[in-house]
């Protein structure tokens, strides 16, 4: 038996599946969590360096060292 004579046969029985089936479907939606902003924890590294007696006017030395930090050039 197809499914077209089926229906056509018997509709209440297939109305009764439909509606089964939708009122399956809101109670796994109400009751599934869902969380649309989890929360994320994003790693973060924060490198601070000085050099003591170099003013912020001189771009050449800033250059310098984070250029022989990022080499791993300078030790503490």
């Amino acid at each position: 038996m197809s499914l077209y004579s089926f229906s056509v046969k018997k509709p209440i029985t297939l109305l009764m599946i439909v509606c089964v089936v939708i009122i399956t479907g809101i109670v796994s939606l109400t009751k599934i969590p869902l969380d649309l902003l989890p929360k994320i924890e994003v790693p973060v590294a924060v490198v601070s360096t000085s050099y003591k007696g170099v003013g912020s006017e001189s771009g050449g030395k800033e250059k310098e060292v984070n250029i022989s930090l990022e080499e791993g050039e300078l030790e503490k």
